[in-house]
């Protein structure tokens, strides 16, 4: 192959006018060979780290929700979370496109571990609900970006490969991280906070570990194009509130947190489904998927959920299955 074209994907014309500035995203062929397996090497360490971290949390869940008194409803949280990701995939991608992708990444960092900062200082249930929720926007973004990482640095081929090979740690690490969870939350010695130490401290590493070559690379594309004399594209915080559809992600978020929480909460209440508020939100939920609609069909220039995904049965198959998968496994 051509070193000077080493770097198309099997989709791009050689001579293709990228859409972001190379400074804006990892670009491969300012990369040497070498630069690249660092890279993909930092990827998949901090997957695995991602991986023992996210496991030991969500087997202490329960026991940890338990202390709270608050097992009835601890399953809200991982509804919340998945609201959370559907609404911040689009901006996480846009952003990185705007600010580039080393400070995206940056910022769901900080997020992450704010997170688990909250989740270890938590005093009550609502505490751990509000510190889980930081977790998940720094969650959802260090997942989105970690794909479009791999994206940038994989021709279209050998990106199968790599994706596989970053998922592959869960089934590792779901069998250590149980074998830890009774010595972390059960007795007279055992501290739960422990469990938000540790996950902390190991989630930091891995941050460490992908984040400093990722900064190294990025600058040194930066100065690469700078001594090409290559102007560098920008982009405006109006262009990412529109490439993004803000006004979209605001209403399927409210729809799919007004919708789904009352589903799980109702149980939960005495009056079940005759509650005031469950009725309240759950209508107010029906309503906003109206307006969702309304706006993504006459006023979106780049619509959230553009109107071909409806059509095209596979895909509309594969979100109504993952959708009744995630709700009936929450229930």
């Amino acid at each position: 192959m051509d070193p000077e074209v080493k770097g198309v994907y099997a989709d791009q014309e050689p001579d293709a006018t990228p859409q972001v500035s190379a400074s804006k995203i990892i670009d491969r062929t300012l990369l040497a060979r070498k630069d690249i397996k660092i890279l993909i090497g930092a990827i998949l360490a901090q997957a695995f780290l991602r991986s023992f971290e996210v496991n030991l949390m969500y087997s202490c869940l329960g026991a940890i929700s338990a202390i709270f008194q608050a097992s009835s409803i601890a399953t809200v949280l991982p509804i919340i979370l998945e609201i959370i990701s559907a609404a911040l995939v689009p901006f996480y991608t846009k952003i990185s496109d705007v600010i580039g992708r080393s400070q995206a990444m940056t910022i769901a960092a900080v997020m992450y571990l704010l997170g688990y900062v909250v989740q270890g200082t938590s005093q009550s249930f609502l505490h751990l609900s509000l510190g889980q929720i930081v977790y998940g926007v720094g969650s959802t973004g260090l997942m989105t970006l970690a794909q479009v990482l791999m994206a940038d640095v994989t021709l279209l081929i050998d990106r199968g490969i790599l994706f596989a090979l970053w998922g592959m740690p869960s089934t590792i690490n779901v069998f250590i991280a149980g074998a830890l969870v009774d010595p972390l939350t059960e007795g007279p010695s055992a501290n739960w906070r422990n469990v938000y130490a540790i996950i902390g401290s190991i989630a930091f590493v891995g941050f460490m570990i992908l984040l400093i070559p990722l900064w190294h690379y990025q600058k040194k594309g930066e100065r690469m194009i700078a001594d090409q004399g290559r102007r560098m594209e920008t982009r405006s915080i109006k262009w990412l509130f529109t490439e993004f559809d803000a006004v979209g992600a605001l209403l399927i978020t409210m729809a799919l947190s007004l919708t789904l929480l009352p589903i799980i909460l109702a149980r939960s209440y005495e009056d079940n489904w005759k509650s005031p508020k469950i009725l309240g939100m759950f209508f107010s939920g029906v309503l906003s998927w109206v307006l969702l609609a309304v706006w993504e069909v006459k006023f979106s220039k780049r619509p959230i959920m553009p109107m071909r995904i409806w059509y095209n049965r596979t895909t509309f198959g594969a979100l109504a299955v993952g959708f009744f998968l995630v709700v009936m496994n929450a229930m």
